[in-house]
């Protein structure tokens, strides 16, 4: 009987607890940013998945998933900081580049420090080489300071990508049956080629139809879509592709 008391009490202490804890809606736990951060961010860590597809026939050509960590420090780097980490980048890629063998080095990164482009995408920054003859486009993540994408825009010849590259095999991709919800926002770019927002919109509705999308749309997901030219003067859609960022808020 003494140990059956106990146990009784020993209830009603937990459901006291319990009843306490979960329905008292004087409790501010939607408050806490610590909770929302470790809710959204998956404890500072963004998943960016990349689909690329052909410009013409929207066919996948590679898809890439990588986990960006937000610096520890919490500190949100300046554009100076990451258009630094462009230019060193571009650096480290000029000797893979048709150049003028005459240009050294430091006249050439003055040459990049004055032409680089930046822009602003939510989650992201992108660096636009504007190129006479030689250029590119480089994408940041704000948050940790890493590349997410960087291809090249050349004119005699075409255009390379350099990051990322360790791909996710195609077969991987499965046609799913189920319903895709719309992400929160859809950001069309076209830093070398004039596409309206309608024909980014278009690829990402035949992207949709791929479980690979389908993994980033069980919370809210927003979408990037860059246009990528590849070469410069006449637009020759044979060579461009689209290249489909996802990501979530």
């Amino acid at each position: 009987m003494k140990n059956l008391i106990i146990l009784l009490l020993a209830f009603c202490f937990i459901s006291i607890i319990t009843t306490s804890f979960w329905g008292n809606d004087s409790l501010e736990i939607k408050n806490d940013t610590n909770i929302i951060s470790r809710k959204w961010d998956f404890s500072g860590k963004d998943k960016i998945g990349i689909l690329i597809l052909d410009f013409n026939s929207f066919k996948p050509k590679r898809i890439y998933s990588n986990l960006y960590e937000c610096r520890n420090d919490l500190k949100i780097l300046s554009d100076d900081s990451l258009k630094e980490k462009a230019i060193t980048f571009i650096e480290s890629i000029w000797p893979y580049w048709p150049r003028n063998n005459k240009i050294d080095a430091i006249s050439y990164r003055n040459t990049i420090n004055q032409k680089l482009k930046i822009d602003d995408y939510d989650k992201f920054v992108l660096f636009d080489l504007s190129p006479s003859d030689f250029g590119g486009f480089f994408l940041y993540h704000r948050c940790s300071g890493l590349l997410v994408f960087a291809g090249s825009i050349v004119w005699n010849g075409t255009g390379k990508q350099f990051f990322p590259g360790e791909e996710i095999d195609l077969n991987y991709l499965e046609i799913n049956s189920d319903e895709i919800e719309n992400p929160k926002t859809i950001q069309v770019v076209s830093p070398e080629v004039a596409v309206s927002t309608e024909d980014g919109i278009e690829a990402f509705n035949y992207a949709k139809k791929y479980n690979f999308v389908k993994d980033y749309s069980n919370r809210n997901y927003h979408v990037l879509i860059i246009a990528y030219a590849k070469r410069v003067g006449f637009f020759d859609p044979n060579y461009a592709e689209w290249i489909i960022i996802l990501y979530r808020s």
